[in-house]
């Protein structure tokens, strides 16, 4: 077994904490099997509200299940998060894009498989599915993504990665296809 615990403050990354509430944080993982880990996380915390005309602070709340198999060179790991805001909520933002502010609640959820194998090159195929749900009580068409992505890991030696991904979009109906496939390269050194 193994265990970590937290409370911590603060409003996000470089900003001073505005409130009295602290974030409570938790997780758990199992191991019984050398080759197995079985986790579970979970996050609670107030914070001030981010709608100008709120009373009350809101409340933001995470979980999070995974597992891990490792057998050799080759590994399966897969994750399941939940999450759940109350009062007012975020989205957007990413890559630099606009932030839009919701008020209201909203529970989101999603989770992902993945399937990586050390071949003896140091070159590692991987496969991964990503399912992600932005707001589970919506019932607008194209609200959830999916996507597949094909991969490969290279090692050239030990402090060097380069990533290779193909991030294949799939639209919920399956009828319309956008264009909003990716190809993304990531190298990363460790120094």
């Amino acid at each position: 077994f193994g265990y970590t615990f937290a409370i911590m403050n603060g409003n996000g990354k470089n900003l001073v904490d505005n409130n009295r509430s602290k974030d409570i944080l938790g997780r758990l993982t199992f191991h019984p099997f050398d080759f197995v880990t079985v986790g579970a996380s979970y996050r609670f915390g107030k914070h001030p509200a981010i709608v100008e005309s709120a009373e009350q602070e809101d409340e933001r709340q995470r979980l999070g299940l995974d597992v891990e198999l490792k057998y050799k060179n080759f590994i399966v790991q897969g994750e399941y998060v939940k999450g759940s805001d109350v009062g007012s909520y975020t989205t957007g933002g990413g890559c630099g894009g606009t932030v839009e502010i919701h008020e209201g609640s909203v529970d989101r959820n999603g989770f992902f498989v993945q399937a990586m194998y050390m071949t003896p090159w140091k070159i590692q195929p991987v496969i991964k599915y990503e399912y992600y749900e932005p707001n589970m009580a919506s019932d607008v068409l194209h609200d959830q993504l999916s996507t597949i992505i094909y991969g490969v890991n290279i090692f050239p030696n030990e402090w060097t990665r380069l990533q290779i991904n193909y991030l294949y979009n799939v639209e919920e109906d399956g009828t319309v296809e956008f264009k909003n496939d990716a190809l993304m390269i990531q190298a990363q050194i460790v120094f």
